[in-house]
């Protein structure tokens, strides 16, 4: 059965990882952590390569960090840690105040339209009240309006009426003084030649 090859790529990653475990990278290690795969001489290959890429410095051990070393760097990490955890509870806190005197502002901006509606609300209903009164005086006097012409038709036809027997009536008397006059007349002419004679 052929052997499968391995890549560079593969054979660099398989010498870090048995390094990582505390081993030499040697052909037999990286092959067993290709999973047998490659064949030793490819494996050489690549593993000169990486060699190289390791700047020639020879592995015998695990790299291990002196305590005062690993001390330092603890300190200085948790220097670093409480910086920075100061920071940023300080620009945290800054950032609340402003967002709480944005939101202090939009409080007495929601209190001034919350009173502006309020009011423009009283304004629209003493409007409304105000015509509704309007319209109720103006039906009133609609009515009145209607009611005095009412009357005034009537005082019209009454006075019409009172005219037109007033007429009659002069008509009639003044007829029966033409009457009256004519019969004197006749009279005094009738009797005007008996005086002669006597």
């Amino acid at each position: 059965m052929a052997k499968q090859g391995v890549t560079q790529t593969e054979v660099h990653a398989s010498a870090d990882r048995v390094v990582a475990r505390g081993a030499k990278p040697t052909v037999v290690a990286v092959r067993a952590e290709l999973g047998d795969r490659g064949s030793n001489s490819t494996i050489l290959r690549h593993l000169r390569d990486w060699w190289s890429y390791q700047s020639a410095v020879k592995i015998d051990a695990p790299l291990e960090i002196p305590e005062t070393l690993a001390k330092t760097i603890r300190e200085a990490l948790d220097s670093t840690w409480t910086a920075a955890s100061r920071i940023a509870s300080e620009e945290i806190a800054a950032a609340r105040q402003v967002a709480q005197k944005q939101n202090e502002g939009l409080e007495v901006q929601l209190r001034d339209a919350v009173e502006t509606i309020e009011e423009m609300e009283t304004e629209t209903e003493n409007l409304r009240s105000e015509l509704e009164s309007t319209r109720g005086r103006l039906d009133i006097a609609r009515e009145q309006l209607v009611a005095r012409q009412a009357e005034l038709e009537t005082v019209r036809s009454q006075m019409e009426e009172n005219m037109a027997k007033t007429e009659a009536l002069l008509v009639t008397r003044l007829s029966a003084l033409w009457s009256q006059a004519i019969e004197e007349a006749g009279t005094s002419t009738r009797s005007a030649p008996r005086e002669k004679t006597k």
